[in-house]
């Protein structure tokens, strides 16, 4: 220019404010949102779950540090200043499972994860029309089981949703190991609507990339970065970056959610009701009341999820601790490259990943949504809560009224089996 004043290149006047802000805004929302990262993770129980969590991810540093502390070897779990945690803390803020050490209790709002062994007894009553209980022992139908007894009793059909896992140990499940209340209060979409949801989150991710292609090299809607086109590097690292990025994390998520054994049980005929007895007491220096809960409906299914035993120098010991190891360099790398990636787009794609990420935060909170149902529960005398319950579970018409069932027009009067006895 004359005069020998700067010449300045014509720019999007959306680039200068929108891509400083939302380039770092994505890949910094990507790195955190600890609790909703672990939220989405302590119910995850399969590869559906982890593929889920894995696109346009958010807590990437949650889902690094958490398979650290499940998975990891001692030198690494050092490395993040966890080297004496104990397992059962890891266990109750991110794996889906109860153990020994973790439990779960009500505490007269919501369901919550300690360490401890409080005094709870599962029941599930067994409901079946006389027609759908033709061939099988009249004593199966409409009663009040234990999940051990429904098992020994082939009440209840195992289902494995991981091809090699196996489930609980009857014996585990006979000495009293915590219930599962959290996977089993609230309905959940089943494995088709996860299914689903994982297929939209590829969908999705891929969309982004082909976007991002798009705006870059076709020449109908290439898009200039300061009036210049981007830089050769940027289409390239962006993807890499989000393809090692959605790798990563997959790993990571499939470390913890491998660390507990879930299964599935289906009744062979009818529906069933969860049901759980709490004991008032204390677990972990706090004191909880007594409380008979409820599944909020019948349900077609019964969850269990119970911590995987890790044996030390074992051959699979050593495969985890390389996979935990692999998947933490891998994420970190990966965001990384998405993030030096994304900084060189224009301001288009980093908004197109920060929607992704909406998007997903959204689709993983709608498959989580039984988290904010509230059990039914009511208080109970302390002390004399299966004296309190037999009572009112003498026949049907009682029964009916607690479960929350009509009553037939001609209720039948059969006396059931005690409450007590279930506990023998």
């Amino acid at each position: 220019m004359a005069g020998g004043q700067p010449t300045f290149a014509d720019s999007d006047p959306g680039d200068e404010f929108s891509n400083n802000l939302f380039s770092d805004l994505a890949p910094i929302l990507a790195l955190f949102g600890e609790q909703v990262a672990m939220q989405f993770m302590s119910e995850s129980m399969g590869w559906s779950d982890s593929i889920i969590f894995s696109m346009a991810p958010i807590g990437v540093l949650t889902a690094v540090i958490g398979a650290i502390r499940v998975g990891g070897a001692r030198w690494l779990r050092a490395l993040i200043g966890r080297a004496k945690e104990n397992i059962a803390v890891a266990e109750s803020e991110l794996m889906s499972s109860t153990s020994d050490e973790v439990c779960e209790v009500f505490n007269g709002r919501h369901v919550v994860r300690l360490i401890g062994k409080p005094s709870i007894k599962e029941l599930i009553f067994m409901k079946c029309s006389e027609e759908a209980a033709e061939g099988k022992e009249i004593a199966q139908v409409d009663r009040f089981v234990t999940l051990s007894e429904a098992l020994n009793k082939n009440l209840l059909r195992r289902v494995l949703p991981r091809y090699g896992s196996q489930g609980p140990d009857p014996k585990d499940l006979e000495s009293g190991e915590p219930p599962n209340i959290s996977l089993n209060v609230h309905p959940h979409g089943g494995r088709t609507e996860l299914h689903v949801i994982a297929a939209m989150g590829v969908i999705l991710q891929v969309g982004v990339l082909v976007f991002d292609w798009f705006i870059t090299y076709h020449p109908d809607f290439r898009q200039k970065k300061g009036g210049r086109d981007v830089r050769s590097y940027a289409f390239p690292l962006t993807c890499m970056g989000t393809l090692v990025l959605i790798t990563g994390v997959f790993v990571c998520s499939y470390i913890i959610e491998s660390a507990a054994t879930a299964e599935i049980h289906l009744p062979d005929v009818g529906t069933l009701q969860m049901l759980w007895i709490q004991q008032g007491g204390s677990v972990s220096d706090q004191i909880f009341d007594s409380y008979l809960i409820l599944a909020r409906s019948p349900s077609d299914h019964v969850i269990t999820s119970r911590r995987r035993k890790r044996v030390r120098g074992s051959r699979k010991d050593f495969i985890t601790s390389i996979l935990t190891t692999s998947g933490a360099v891998v994420s970190i790398s990966g965001f990384v490259l998405q993030f030096v990636g994304l900084r060189s787009m224009t301001w288009y794609a980093s908004i197109s990943q920060l929607v992704a990420t909406m998007i997903m935060i959204i689709l993983r909170a709608y498959i989580r949504r039984g988290l904010s149902t509230t059990p039914w529960a009511r208080p109970i005398p302390k002390g004399h809560e299966i004296d309190w319950v037999a009572t009112r579970t003498s026949n049907e018409e009682d029964r009916n009224r607690l479960l929350g069932r009509r009553v037939q027009d001609q209720p039948s009067q059969k006396k059931h089996r005690s409450w007590q006895s279930v506990f023998l």
